[in-house]
């Protein structure tokens, strides 16, 4: 991992504060925008039992009393009630007369058609928008109505050109397309109704207030679907059992309109109610038609009988038979009772078989009971048929019958009716069977009964048939009044626990001071992000920790980042500069205490414009000046620089370069600084490198370091080129040079592993760094960061 130092970052951070302060102000002025622009979200909440135990406990003994009516009870399971109250039916049902598919909108007029990013979901509005049934509404486009004084009101209506247009019917439900475009602006009293192809309006129920001119308020309202309405209510509303196995449902549902949400869910639970008694009153209105139809049959049977009775009575003078034949009728009263129980069997197996084959399902079939039948098979597979059927409709109440889960239901109700129409099929062939038994041991009666005289004899059967038609009449009499006892002893096993209201007092979303801090950090995330990734893929060195991060030399001095002007005449008066070098030429001396004779002290540097030469000068120039004669050698054969910053001519003498070439002797110049010579680089060579190892260069430095008592030497770039490498031989001090925000980080690397390889001994020299204000106070010179770097 890179080195970073903190110290640098912080200092970045701090010297760019702007950047963070703008960066903090368009954030939060983000911030209050979506504040403003999005609406408030709020909880509404209600509870509901969706199995009242105690009244299904009820149910059971009511049934042990009224026998014969279990199907009356509901015996859903709790996931299924759950699915019919969350079903898209029961909910589209709730919504039906709402009024819903219009929602209005309020903002405030004042900043124009700027004010639509801030409008407000409003319910209920200060007017209503009637719409007329009949026609065909234009759907989804923002329809503005704004009032104007004396009870007058603007409408404005404007869709956008190649985008198509959907109509709907308030009564018929249906949406249409339509491609051409809507351009509407009138104005027009509340006594009038606008009437247009594409919306007939009046409006109503109006709060006076809004026609005042201080009204700052402007309105618009959209049209949309009951299915639109209704996927969306479906979508928000979330149901939780309050605990695992308790009958208690929590529903909630999150809107930016509280008073919507309230209605809706106090729509909801009334439908859901009504609807389950509904469905259990109506299978008793089912058993009751179903009792008075074989009523009719009966009361005209027994009407015959009655008659018959009492004509032979006047016309026979019998008024009753002998106890001989008492027994033979009341077994063939028995036999007849049982014979007519049979048929009524009967004809209910065969109404359970055409019903299922025009039905899809049993849920409102009538319970094998209510008619005296006591079959557990036949009773459990309705049961089961029924409550696959409603599990059916909990799981795909709104059409996606595609899904595996239904098909599996499917599936299961399919084999459920088959094997219910084998046990219809087998019991209506039990009792055929039964009934010809039956009727056998009513003809071997009948045979014994001949016997008896003909007038007891048709006294016996009169009295026989009366009997049984009247006990029939009566069986059927009882269970019709069993079934309406029932259905008037019904009640809901579903109970609204708490009713619908608005959670807590604020809303939920958004969070107006999470939103303010997230847009105060992420203002100063922004900028500081920008600056720590450029800090991370920063490649130059920015301080002397890092510099001593990347190499084991050790850091001899610093050079503080100078003006233009200090720079160009750096000894004028006590300057920074001049001290500088002389605690650099100090670390010299103290280096080369042992040292006998002239010293030779080498600059250089990784690469170019690190401001070698220009520390090569001005620590010659110091040495110079502390009175000791110094020699400056340009040996950068390259890219000589020297000349050019004393101001001397190249081609006045020749220079370095023609000596170690052709021998001839150089010519060295005296500087405009007491004390202080020159040796020039002279002209460009060819093969500069091989130049320098040339013999003649020991020779000449052998005779220099007899004349000058200190000899810098200016040499090309280590780290470039190997001159130095040549040269470092005959030098005892190396410099070497880096810049500030200038020599790469893989360079520092680069010539530490140079300096290594070849053993050099030196030091750095930290050229441009950034220092504090200390210098400058004593100084009296500014010394803070400027425009120009030392070269």
């Amino acid at each position: 991992m890179e080195h970073i130092d903190v110290k640098i970052v912080l200092r970045k951070l701090l010297r760019n504060w702007y950047w963070f302060a703008l960066s903090v102000i368009i954030c939060l002025g983000a911030g209050f925008y979506y504040l403003a622009t999005t609406n408030s979200e709020y909880v509404v909440t209600s509870t509901l039992q969706l199995k009242d135990q105690g009244l299904a406990n009820k149910g059971s003994s009511k049934e042990q009393f009224l026998k014969g009516f279990e199907l009356l009870e509901s015996g859903s399971e709790l996931q299924d009630e759950i699915g019919v109250l969350t079903s898209y039916a029961t909910i589209k049902q709730s919504l039906e007369n709402l009024g819903h598919e219009v929602e209005y909108y309020q903002y405030p007029n004042i900043l124009g058609k700027v004010g639509e990013k801030f409008a407000k979901p409003l319910y209920p509005a200060p007017f209503k928008a009637e719409l007329d049934t009949a026609s065909w509404h234009l759907m989804y486009t923002p329809i503005y109505v704004s009032f104007l004084e004396g009870q007058m009101y603007r409408v404005k209506i404007e869709t956008k050109e190649n985008v198509p247009t959907y109509y709907y019917n308030m009564v018929s439900k249906e949406v249409i397309q339509k491609g051409y475009s809507v351009v509407l602006d009138t104005i027009l009293s509340v006594k009038h109704t606008l009437k247009t192809p594409y919306i007939t309006l009046a409006i109503k129920d109006f709060d006076p207030s809004i026609f005042k001119s201080d009204n700052e308020k402007s309105y618009y309202f959209t049209i949309n679907s009951i299915d639109d309405v209704t996927s969306y209510w479906r979508n928000s509303l979330i149901h939780e059992q309050i605990t695992e196995k308790s009958n208690i449902t929590k529903l909630s549902l999150t809107t930016s309109v509280p008073n919507k949400g309230i209605e809706f869910l106090k729509s909801l639970n009334n439908v859901y109610i009504q609807n389950d008694l509904k469905k259990k009153n109506l299978l008793g209105q089912k058993t009751i038609e179903f009792i008075d139809f074989q009523l009719q049959g009966v009361t005209d049977s027994l009407r015959t009988a009655e008659k018959n009775l009492k004509d032979f009575r006047a016309s026979s003078q019998v008024i009753d038979i002998e106890s001989a034949s008492h027994n033979l009728v009341q077994q063939l009263n028995a036999l007849d009772e049982k014979q007519s129980q049979l048929q009524v069997q009967t004809k209910y197996y065969q109404y359970i078989a055409d019903y299922m084959s025009k039905n899809g399902d049993v849920s409102d079939v009538i319970a094998p009971s209510s008619v005296g039948i006591q079959d557990p098979l036949l009773n459990n597979l309705l049961v089961e048929l029924n409550k696959l059927n409603a599990e059916k409709i909990s799981k795909g109440y709104d059409g996606t019958s595609a899904s595996p889960y239904i098909q599996v239901i499917d599936s299961k109700i399919q084999a459920t009716k088959k094997t219910l129409a084998e046990n219809v099929n087998n019991l209506i062939g039990a009792n055929k069977i039964a009934v010809q038994e039956n009727s056998v041991r009513i003809s071997e009666l009948k045979k014994k009964m001949s016997k008896l005289p003909e007038n007891e004899r048709n006294l016996v059967d009169i009295q026989r048939r009366f009997a049984f038609s009247d006990n029939i009449y009566n069986y059927l009499l009882q269970k019709r009044t069993e079934a309406g006892i029932a259905i008037a002893s019904n009640v809901p096993d579903k109970t609204v626990i708490d009713a619908p209201k608005m959670q807590g007092k604020f809303p939920v979303s958004p969070n107006r001071m999470f939103v303010l801090i997230v847009s105060f950090v992420v203002g100063l995330v922004i900028p500081g992000g920008v600056l720590m990734g450029k800090e991370f893929f920063q490649t130059k060195i920015e301080s002397e920790d890092q510099l001593k991060y990347y190499t084991d030399i050790p850091l001899l001095e610093h050079i503080a980042q100078l003006k233009r002007k200090e720079a160009n005449d750096p000894y004028v008066g006590r300057s920074y500069l001049a001290h500088t070098f002389r605690y650099i030429r100090h670390h010299i001396d103290v280096q080369m205490v042992k040292h006998q004779g002239s010293i030779v002290v080498g600059i250089t540097s990784a690469k170019s414009g690190d401001g070698k030469t220009f520390c090569s000068l001005n620590l010659a120039i110091s040495y110079a000046h502390s009175g000791r004669k110094t020699l400056l050698i340009e040996a950068d054969l390259h890219k000589p620089a020297l000349a050019e910053y004393l101001k001397s001519k190249t081609e006045i003498q020749a220079g370095l370069g023609e000596y170690l070439l052709s021998g001839k002797q150089p010519g060295i110049v005296e500087t405009n600084y007491h004390g202080l010579d020159l040796l020039k680089a002279g002209q460009l060579q060819e093969n500069p490198s091989d130049l320098l190892s040339h013999p003649r260069l020991a020779a000449l430095l052998d005779t220099l370091k007899e004349q000058y008592e200190v000899i810098i030497v200016d040499t090309p770039p280590v780290g470039i080129v190997a001159d130095y490498l040549l040269l470092s031989r005959y030098i005892n001090c190396t410099l070497f040079v880096v810049r500030h925000e200038h020599t790469e980080k893989d360079e520092i690397k680069r010539l530490n592993k140079i300096i290594q390889q070849h053993q050099l001994v030196g030091y750095m020299i930290y050229n441009g760094a950034i220092i504090s204000r200390d210098h400058e106070d004593y100084y009296g010179k500014e010394s803070k960061k400027g425009n120009y770097a030392s070269k």
